[in-house]
């Protein structure tokens, strides 16, 4: 689609663990879920604070080492966690990121004082939102809250509401998770979004 893409490694600070994809898609990873490599609990110990540290690391090393690269045009996306982390990149770099995707983000709406719809207020870029419809970490009263503070806060988004969709309906490898008309939906709202707030003007 024609754009500068980091991809962030997210669990350094673990080791950089790695999967057999396919063994990790059909639960065959043979680890205990109380093992800190277990990915539950890789995804609980990588906090908001930290992504927000290695975004700011990211966007300096584009500034520094990257010409080709324009640092104050950027867009993130994200899936499960990976959507909390590009809301919370946006709402924090607001003069960088221009647009976020989260598809069928994580841990949304939590009790932390870190939680995700807190930063709603913070955010200028235009977002978008996968949600599928059958998530129970990602409920309708969830839903309704962003509807209502992202209104609320004047942030540009869209919010599409995936009818049959579970958990992880985005990837082909995730077996019965798969939902392609949902998963084509999220991504052509992506490509659209990036399309009309990354693309410099001529």
């Amino acid at each position: 689609a024609g754009y500068y893409t980091v991809l962030p490694s997210l669990f350094y600070r673990m080791g950089n663990p790695s999967y057999n994809p396919e063994k990790f898609m059909i639960g065959g990873l043979n680890l205990e879920k109380t093992d800190p490599l277990h990915p539950m609990n890789l995804n609980t110990s990588t906090t908001n604070a930290m992504v927000i540290d290695d975004t700011g690391a990211l966007l300096r090393h584009l500034d520094n080492e990257e010409p080709q690269a324009n640092a104050q045009r950027v867009g993130t996306i994200g899936t499960c966690m990976g959507g909390r982390h590009a809301l919370f990149a946006a709402a924090t770099y607001p003069d960088h990121v221009l647009a976020f995707a989260s598809i069928h983000g994580g841990k949304l709406v939590t009790d932390a004082l870190d939680s995700p719809h807190l930063a709603i207020p913070k955010l200028r870029a235009e977002g978008y939102f996968g949600w599928a419809d059958q998530d129970a970490g990602a409920t309708e009263e969830h839903l309704q809250l962003y509807k209502t503070e992202l209104t609320r806060c004047d942030v540009p988004h869209r919010i599409d509401f995936m009818h049959g969709a579970l958990h992880g309906y985005f990837f082909p490898q995730r077996l019965t998770y798969y939902h392609e008309d949902a998963a084509e939906k999220s991504w052509n709202a992506v490509l659209d979004l990036f399309a009309r707030t990354l693309k410099s003007k001529k």
